[in-house]
């Protein structure tokens, strides 16, 4: 009877270590040229979107986020909106791509963006509009 339990046991909870972590990383990057701080240049030149890339494990969602804003002007009201903002999933070589807004507006600033999987697999860059 206990080698039948165990069996089911095993059959219905599985053999995984719920204590072995999740091996997930990510790396994003741009495709424009980078200084020795770090920081990316991107020269503005009327395009208002740009690609940020990211590596990470094959069908992985990664979500988006940054602290920097443009703003909309609609029906009367003005409304504040992240350069890059929602999420994307990997393709099943773990490669990928997202948009972000570039505002003329900005030209001179530091921006950065952030990307994230979970509390150990995120990444973030600077990059700088001229």
């Amino acid at each position: 009877m206990k080698f039948i339990l165990l069996i089911l046991t095993l059959l219905f909870v599985g053999c995984d270590n719920p204590l072995e972590p999740e091996i997930t990383f990510l790396n994003i990057y741009l495709d424009s040229e980078k200084d020795s701080n770090g920081y990316y240049h991107i020269d503005y030149n009327g395009t208002t979107y740009k690609h940020v890339y990211y590596q990470t494990t094959p069908n992985q969602r990664v979500r988006w986020g940054s602290e920097d804003t443009f703003s909309i002007d609609w029906m009367f009201n003005t409304y504040e909106e992240p350069i890059i903002n929602y999420s994307t999933y990997a393709d099943e070589w773990g490669s990928g791509q997202q948009l972000f807004y570039l505002d003329s507006e900005a030209v001179g600033d530091t921006m950065m963006i952030v990307g994230y999987i979970n509390e150990v697999a995120w990444d973030y860059l600077y990059f700088i509009l001229e």
